[in-house]
């Protein structure tokens, strides 16, 4: 079984960016804090899905955040980073078809 953890941050706007970036490191750290008997720290990862997405792509005009610094934060934390707009169904069904196959 998966759990999933979706860290979702505008892309037009730096403070939601450095929000989702505290999020990621209080969660890695918690992470880090959690024993369960008889399980792994290997497993313990991998029965919990963690995911960034930076919204409101469609905005390009307003953007803040780069694609390559987003991509940079989840790098560095082993995670999947998806850019995605409400305004086009597409992004987020390739974005959950995507996640699926994770």
């Amino acid at each position: 079984m998966t759990n999933l953890v979706v860290v979702v941050f505008d892309v037009t706007d730096h403070e939601s960016f450095s929000s989702a970036k505290l999020t990621l490191t209080e969660l890695r750290k918690s992470l880090n804090y959690i024993r369960i008997p008889g399980m792994s720290t290997f497993l313990l990862y991998t029965w919990l899905l963690v995911v960034l997405v930076g919204n409101k792509i469609d905005l390009e005009a307003k953007r803040i955040n780069s694609v390559e610094e987003a991509q940079a934060l989840a790098d560095d934390l082993s995670i999947p980073y998806f850019e995605t707009s409400a305004v086009s169904p597409y992004f987020f069904v390739y974005m959950a078809s995507s996640v699926h196959q994770l």
